[in-house]
Protein backbone atom coordinates (compact mmCIF):
# COMPACT_ATOMS: atom_id res chain seq x y z
CA UNK A 1 0.00 0.00 0.00
CA UNK A 2 1.29 3.19 -0.98
CA UNK A 3 -1.10 5.58 1.60
CA UNK A 4 -4.47 5.25 1.95
CA UNK A 5 -8.19 6.98 1.52
CA UNK A 6 -9.49 4.04 3.83
CA UNK A 7 -9.56 3.44 6.77
CA UNK A 8 -7.89 6.69 7.60
CA UNK A 9 -6.31 8.86 4.70
CA UNK A 10 -2.62 8.83 4.68
CA UNK A 11 -0.61 10.11 2.38
CA UNK A 12 3.26 10.10 2.09
CA UNK A 13 5.32 12.86 1.30
CA UNK A 14 6.24 14.13 -1.75
CA UNK A 15 3.03 12.26 -2.81
CA UNK A 16 4.75 9.30 -2.03
CA UNK A 17 8.09 9.55 -4.12
CA UNK A 18 9.87 9.08 -0.35
CA UNK A 19 9.24 5.67 -1.68
CA UNK A 20 11.28 5.89 -5.25
CA UNK A 21 14.18 8.00 -2.82
CA UNK A 22 13.71 4.95 0.05
CA UNK A 23 13.85 1.96 -1.64
CA UNK A 24 13.74 2.59 -5.37
CA UNK A 25 17.10 1.42 -5.87
CA UNK A 26 16.40 -2.26 -4.30
CA UNK A 27 13.84 -2.69 -6.63
CA UNK A 28 16.02 -1.73 -10.02
CA UNK A 29 17.35 -3.62 -12.86
CA UNK A 30 14.89 -6.91 -12.25
CA UNK A 31 13.73 -8.44 -15.23
CA UNK A 32 10.47 -9.02 -12.69
CA UNK A 33 9.55 -6.61 -9.64
CA UNK A 34 6.54 -8.41 -8.36
CA UNK A 35 4.24 -7.39 -5.14
CA UNK A 36 1.08 -7.94 -3.56
CA UNK A 37 -1.36 -4.62 -4.25
CA UNK A 38 -3.26 -4.72 -0.84
CA UNK A 39 -6.30 -2.81 -1.13
CA UNK A 40 -8.01 -1.16 -4.62
CA UNK A 41 -6.49 2.14 -6.28
CA UNK A 42 -9.45 4.73 -5.80
CA UNK A 43 -10.71 7.67 -6.65
CA UNK A 44 -11.96 10.36 -4.27
CA UNK A 45 -15.77 10.28 -4.79
CA UNK A 46 -15.51 5.81 -5.14
CA UNK A 47 -16.67 4.92 -1.94
CA UNK A 48 -15.96 1.38 0.26
CA UNK A 49 -18.48 -1.04 -0.12
CA UNK A 50 -16.81 -4.37 2.27
CA UNK A 51 -17.41 -3.16 5.55
CA UNK A 52 -21.15 -1.99 7.90
CA UNK A 53 -21.15 1.06 9.29
CA UNK A 54 -20.93 -0.99 12.80
CA UNK A 55 -18.21 -2.92 11.75
CA UNK A 56 -16.45 -0.33 10.79
CA UNK A 57 -17.11 2.13 14.00
CA UNK A 58 -16.33 -1.04 16.09
CA UNK A 59 -12.88 -1.47 13.53
CA UNK A 60 -13.63 -5.06 13.06
CA UNK A 61 -13.80 -4.84 8.94
CA UNK A 62 -11.07 -3.10 7.18
CA UNK A 63 -11.06 -1.08 3.75
CA UNK A 64 -7.86 -0.43 2.24
CA UNK A 65 -8.26 2.18 -0.81
CA UNK A 66 -5.50 3.96 -2.09
CA UNK A 67 -5.39 7.47 -3.57
CA UNK A 68 -5.42 6.88 -7.94
CA UNK A 69 -3.07 9.51 -7.82
CA UNK A 70 -0.17 7.39 -6.03
CA UNK A 71 -0.58 4.63 -8.65
CA UNK A 72 2.42 6.26 -10.75
CA UNK A 73 4.75 5.57 -8.13
CA UNK A 74 3.98 2.08 -8.22
CA UNK A 75 5.80 2.21 -12.18
CA UNK A 76 8.24 4.78 -10.96
CA UNK A 77 9.55 2.27 -8.16
CA UNK A 78 9.63 -0.58 -11.50
CA UNK A 79 6.75 -2.69 -10.35
CA UNK A 80 5.66 -4.77 -13.58
CA UNK A 81 3.37 -7.02 -11.82
CA UNK A 82 1.31 -7.15 -8.79
CA UNK A 83 -1.20 -9.59 -7.64
CA UNK A 84 -4.46 -8.74 -7.28
CA UNK A 85 -5.49 -11.76 -5.42
CA UNK A 86 -6.15 -10.47 -1.49
CA UNK A 87 -8.52 -10.22 0.58
CA UNK A 88 -8.84 -6.44 -0.06
CA UNK A 89 -8.83 -6.19 -3.64
CA UNK A 90 -12.35 -6.16 -3.83
CA UNK A 91 -12.53 -3.30 -0.65
CA UNK A 92 -14.54 -1.01 -2.89
CA UNK A 93 -16.60 -3.63 -4.55
CA UNK A 94 -16.18 -4.48 -8.52
CA UNK A 95 -15.76 -0.97 -9.43
CA UNK A 96 -12.84 -0.64 -7.27
CA UNK A 97 -11.36 -3.96 -8.68
CA UNK A 98 -11.75 -2.51 -12.30
CA UNK A 99 -10.80 0.93 -11.55
CA UNK A 100 -7.56 -0.77 -10.05
CA UNK A 101 -7.44 -3.15 -13.15
CA UNK A 102 -7.97 0.07 -15.56
CA UNK A 103 -5.34 2.52 -14.11
CA UNK A 104 -2.71 -0.63 -13.84
CA UNK A 105 -3.29 -1.49 -17.62
CA UNK A 106 -3.08 2.67 -18.16
CA UNK A 107 0.58 2.50 -16.45
CA UNK A 108 1.52 -0.67 -18.23
CA UNK A 109 1.89 -2.86 -15.36
CA UNK A 110 0.60 -6.71 -15.29
CA UNK A 111 -1.20 -7.87 -12.71
CA UNK A 112 -2.56 -11.42 -12.09
CA UNK A 113 -6.06 -11.42 -11.39
CA UNK A 114 -8.61 -14.22 -8.80
CA UNK A 115 -8.38 -16.45 -11.24
CA UNK A 116 -6.38 -15.30 -13.42
CA UNK A 117 -2.41 -14.75 -14.52
CA UNK A 118 0.36 -12.47 -16.40
CA UNK A 119 2.79 -13.53 -18.88
CA UNK A 120 6.13 -11.96 -19.79
CA UNK A 121 8.15 -12.95 -22.61
CA UNK A 122 12.13 -11.94 -21.88
CA UNK A 123 14.91 -13.08 -23.68
CA UNK A 124 12.57 -15.69 -25.34
CA UNK A 125 11.77 -17.18 -22.26
CA UNK A 126 7.82 -17.70 -21.58
CA UNK A 127 7.23 -16.42 -18.39
CA UNK A 128 4.01 -16.75 -16.43
CA UNK A 129 2.98 -15.59 -12.84
CA UNK A 130 -0.50 -17.32 -11.21
CA UNK A 131 -2.19 -16.09 -8.13
CA UNK A 132 -3.81 -17.92 -5.29
CA UNK A 133 -5.52 -16.95 -2.60
CA UNK A 134 -8.08 -18.36 -0.18
CA UNK A 135 -11.60 -16.17 -1.45
CA UNK A 136 -14.26 -18.05 -3.37
CA UNK A 137 -13.41 -16.55 -6.66
CA UNK A 138 -9.82 -17.71 -6.01
CA UNK A 139 -7.56 -20.19 -6.76
CA UNK A 140 -8.04 -21.69 -3.71
CA UNK A 141 -4.68 -22.24 -1.30
CA UNK A 142 -6.88 -25.04 -0.03
CA UNK A 143 -7.06 -27.41 -2.68
CA UNK A 144 -3.55 -28.41 -3.62
CA UNK A 145 -4.80 -30.72 -6.34
CA UNK A 146 -6.22 -28.30 -7.86
CA UNK A 147 -3.33 -25.82 -7.55
CA UNK A 148 -1.06 -28.73 -9.27
CA UNK A 149 -3.52 -29.14 -12.19
CA UNK A 150 -3.29 -25.05 -12.82
CA UNK A 151 0.48 -24.91 -12.47
CA UNK A 152 0.74 -28.20 -14.89
CA UNK A 153 -1.12 -26.52 -17.29
CA UNK A 154 0.79 -23.54 -17.16
CA UNK A 155 3.77 -25.65 -17.52
CA UNK A 156 2.85 -27.08 -20.49
CA UNK A 157 2.86 -23.29 -22.07
CA UNK A 158 5.63 -21.78 -20.10
CA UNK A 159 8.82 -21.99 -19.55
CA UNK A 160 8.93 -20.66 -16.06
CA UNK A 161 5.45 -20.60 -13.56
CA UNK A 162 6.06 -18.41 -10.34
CA UNK A 163 3.43 -19.19 -7.89
CA UNK A 164 1.92 -16.13 -5.81
CA UNK A 165 -0.42 -17.04 -2.48
CA UNK A 166 -2.13 -14.96 -0.29
CA UNK A 167 -3.08 -17.07 2.83
CA UNK A 168 -2.50 -18.08 6.29
CA UNK A 169 -3.90 -16.50 9.33
CA UNK A 170 -3.09 -12.59 10.67
CA UNK A 171 -2.25 -10.72 13.76
CA UNK A 172 0.06 -11.15 16.60
CA UNK A 173 -1.45 -15.22 17.33
CA UNK A 174 0.00 -15.81 13.85
CA UNK A 175 3.84 -15.43 13.93
CA UNK A 176 4.20 -19.23 13.50
CA UNK A 177 2.79 -20.63 10.60
CA UNK A 178 1.65 -24.24 11.76
CA UNK A 179 1.06 -27.53 9.41
CA UNK A 180 -2.70 -26.62 9.86
CA UNK A 181 -5.64 -24.52 8.09
CA UNK A 182 -5.11 -21.36 9.60
CA UNK A 183 -8.71 -19.37 10.02
CA UNK A 184 -8.91 -15.86 10.66
CA UNK A 185 -12.42 -13.70 10.81
CA UNK A 186 -14.47 -17.37 10.02
CA UNK A 187 -12.02 -17.70 7.06
CA UNK A 188 -10.46 -20.70 5.73
CA UNK A 189 -7.05 -19.34 4.70
CA UNK A 190 -5.24 -22.35 4.00
CA UNK A 191 -2.76 -24.70 4.93
CA UNK A 192 0.11 -22.46 3.81
CA UNK A 193 2.53 -26.11 4.61
CA UNK A 194 0.46 -28.19 2.71
CA UNK A 195 -0.10 -25.70 -0.45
Amino acid sequence: MLGSRTPKEIIPPDSGKIFIRSIGSLLKNSDLVFGNLEGALVSKDLEPKKCSENSRMRKTCYEFGMPLELAPVLKQLGFNILSLDNNHSFDYGYEGYLSTQKTLSNLKIKFAQKKGSAEFIIDSTKICVVAFGYSESSYHISDPENARKVVDSMSAIYDIVIVSFHGGAEGPAAMMVPDSTEFYLNEDRGNVFQF
